[in-house]
């Protein structure tokens, strides 16, 4: 039964009872009292889908439920409140502001931050976790040196046959940044890389 049948059932129920009470007991002087008692219940019954309504949150409840309740028959299961544009379009601006307090980072140590790319989790469990950062980086001071007496030369890089090798590790410079990065995002060491030119 829906609610609106059951409040008028519920209605139809008390004035049933009172009117048999009306018949059955006695007029005479318990007949005030009789309808006292049975006006307040009647009262109490029509008031209370209205408590009920309060209670629940008033406007704002019903049309959450009513929300709920669409996304529930259409899909078969709960809607969330947020789509995959919103996720997108929330983790962008997320991935901007990191990387925009890193160049401020970056720019008080002397260095210029060329490119940045930062992985970040956007699993249900670990939503938001950072996984890694990578980065190109310029020592400002050291490229106003080679601007005034050298020539730029395309940087020219030599890998080894069959993978990825450091031979010596990170310079001092790099390890500096490194500690600084994983100390301020609480990301392992492991997880930075970065390449300075």
């Amino acid at each position: 039964m829906s609610g609106l049948n059951l409040y008028g059932a519920n209605i139809a129920v008390i004035l049933i009872f009172t009117s048999f009470l009306n018949l059955v007991l006695p007029g005479g002087r318990y007949k005030d009292y009789i309808k006292l008692v049975t006006g307040l219940m009647v009262i109490l019954v029509i008031i209370s889908p209205v408590a009920e309504f309060l209670n629940s949150g008033g406007i704002e409840g019903l049309f959450n439920q009513a929300e709920r309740e669409l996304g529930m028959s259409i899909t078969g299961k709960e809607k969330p409140y947020y789509d995959d544009g919103m996720i997108k379009t929330v983790m962008a601006v997320y991935r901007e502001d990191i990387a925009a307090g890193l160049e401020k980072k970056l720019a008080e140590y002397g260095y210029e931050a060329e490119s940045i790319f930062i992985d970040i989790d956007e699993s249900d469990e670990n939503f938001g976790l950072i996984r890694g950062i990578q980065l190109v980086v310029s020592n400002k001071e050291v490229e106003k040196e080679e601007k005034s007496n050298f020539i730029k030369v395309d940087k020219i890089r030599i890998e080894p046959i069959g993978g990825e090798s450091r031979i010596g590790g990170d310079s001092p410079e790099i390890k500096t940044l490194k500690n600084f990065i994983s100390g301020f995002y609480n990301l392992s060491v492991e997880n930075i890389y970065i390449e300075m030119r």
